[in-house]
């Protein structure tokens, strides 16, 4: 991992925009000059299952995200104790 990666995980609900959010937080980084990989994880539910996207940034040229998570967006509880394990050891959660 290039050791100027920012790690971006966004959490939530099925149907609550988690992609999208995922999306324009990674089209901002991009305008910004950016390299971006981002990962979408959802289920195959309509409404209600937990979805995530992670969403690496950096100077360099990246060809996969990474595990170390360093800002969490949890926009459910149960998405904030679905990715608590999945982070670096010190991550800002919003």
């Amino acid at each position: 991992m290039p050791a100027e990666t920012f790690n971006v995980l966004i959490g939530g609900k099925a149907g609550e925009g988690v992609k999208k959010a995922a999306q324009v937080l990674a089209h901002l980084a991009m305008a910004a000059g950016k390299h971006v990989f981002q990962t979408d994880d959802y289920q195959s539910l309509i409404k209600g299952g937990h979805n995530f996207s992670v969403v690496s940034i950096s100077d360099s040229k990246l060809y996969n995200s990474y595990s170390a998570i360093d800002l969490i967006i949890s926009l459910t509880i149960a998405a904030f104790a679905n990715t608590q394990d999945s982070s670096s050891l010190e991550p800002f959660i919003l």
